[in-house]
């Protein structure tokens, strides 16, 4: 996976630094991961097991932050 960690990576580093009011969109689908920046596209990873990994990290059994799961679950 780690080629794919570098490609995402390089596309979150191509667009420096970031100011207050930025938006990031990560759009999983059909195993790639389309990355958007300010609403412009900067990148897509394609690579299911990527995909799994980075959605895992907000929706896993031990997630970032447990009430931004439940909130995307409507649970909260």
């Amino acid at each position: 996976m780690q080629p794919s960690i570098q490609q995402f990576e390089r596309s979150m580093h191509s667009v420096g630094e970031g100011h207050k009011g930025d938006t990031i969109a990560l759009d999983l689908n059909a195993g790639a991961v389309d990355i958007t920046f300010r609403g412009q596209p900067i990148g897509t990873v394609q690579d299911p097991a990527f995909a799994a990994a980075l959605m895992s990290v907000w929706l896993g059994d031990k997630p970032a932050q447990e009430s931004l799961k439940k909130a995307l679950l409507g649970q909260g």
